[in-house]
């Protein structure tokens, strides 16, 4: 994966020593960042949610997976098998993220501002919707 592409997905990051940076966390409404990113010297990528929000959620956040955060790891060549659920059941679970994608898209039609806290839901709600159909078989 690499710190650049987990770094994109973030707002506010700012460096606060070589290889260090804190930013907001994409996991909850945050208005000042609370996220700390650090590159260690072997590739692994630490994160810490001052908040408490946990490191799974963080990375669901932005679209990336655990092991994304540990690229010298040795890949899995077959896809560990999944239990899938039925669209009908992923659906109900995304009544929420799609009611916030909703309201934007009405927001954006009447040229409304997106806050920055708004686009955070946003981007929370898109990265819902794709973890959510990865549970699927369709």
């Amino acid at each position: 994966m690499g710190i650049d592409k987990l770094l994109a997905g973030l707002s506010k990051v700012r460096a606060t020593h070589p290889g260090e940076w804190v930013a907001c966390c994409p996991a909850h409404s945050d208005k000042n960042p609370s996220l700390a990113i650090r590159k260690c010297d072997n590739g692994k990528i630490l994160l810490k949610c001052w908040a408490g929000c946990s490191v799974s959620d963080i990375v669901g956040s932005v679209g990336l997976e655990l092991g994304d955060l540990f690229p010298d790891m040795p890949k899995h060549h077959s896809k560990p098998a999944r239990n899938y659920f039925a669209a009908s059941t992923v659906l109900k679970s995304l009544r929420m993220p799609l009611c916030i994608l909703s309201v934007a898209g009405h927001d954006l039609r009447n040229k409304k501002h997106i806050s920055e806290g708004n686009l955070a839901e946003i981007n929370k709600a898109l990265a819902q919707i794709d973890m959510a159909l990865s549970y699927t078989d369709l």
